[in-house]
C-alpha cells in the first residue's frame, strides 16, 4: 500500500478521527486528505509530473506533513531540505 493510499483509505473509513496533532492544532483524516488533494492538484497544475523531485524547505509544522502527502499524491518524490 502506498502512503497516499493510506491517507485516502483512512479519510474514507475514519473521516473524523484525529490524524495529526501539532501543538494546539488538530487535523482529522478527512481534513488532511482534502487539504493535500488541493495542494497536489496545485502542484500538478504547476507542471509537477510523476517522478519529479520536489524540495520541501519548512520548519516542523502541519504544513510539512501536508506538503509531503501532497507531493506523494502527485506521484512525485519529496526531498527534505
Amino acid at each position: 500500500m502506498l502512503v497516499s493510499d493510506f491517507l485516502r483509505n483512512s479519510a474514507r473509513d475514519l473521516p473524523h478521527k484525529v490524524a495529526l496533532v501539532f501543538g494546539e492544532r488538530r487535523l482529522t483524516y478527512q481534513e488532511l486528505d482534502h487539504t493535500t488533494d488541493r495542494l497536489a492538484n496545485g502542484l500538478i497544475s504547476l507542471g509537477i509530473k510523476s517522478g519529479d523531485r520536489v524540495g520541501v524547505f519548512l520548519e516542523n509544522s502541519v504544513e510539512v506533513v501536508e506538503a509531503i502527502f501532497a507531493i506523494l499524491k502527485a506521484n512525485a518524490i519529496f526531498v527534505v531540505i
